[in-house]
């Protein structure tokens, strides 16, 4: 799933256009960002991906995620568990 502060309509036409594999989530809230403790000194949310196991436990965290390379790192992470 990926979040955003962005407004839920924003993220489902974000979603429709990349046909991403998961689901956009909108949080203009910022109830996710806030329990997830993702916000920078800036106010805004910080990229970050929680990789969490079928348990529902966070089994891998990136903070400050630079798009290069990520999704790889993360797809390695996913088929260890």
């Amino acid at each position: 799933m990926g979040v955003s502060a962005d407004r839920p309509e924003v993220m489902e036409r974000f979603a429709r256009e990349k046909g991403g594999p998961f689901a956009m989530v909108g949080d203009p809230e910022g109830e996710l960002i806030r329990l997830y403790d993702v916000i920078r000194d800036s106010g805004k949310a910080e990229r970050s991906t929680y990789v969490i196991g079928r348990d529902g436990l966070i089994e891998k965290t990136y903070h400050a995620v630079k798009a290069k390379g990520h999704a790889a790192k993360v797809l390695a992470d996913l088929q260890s568990l």
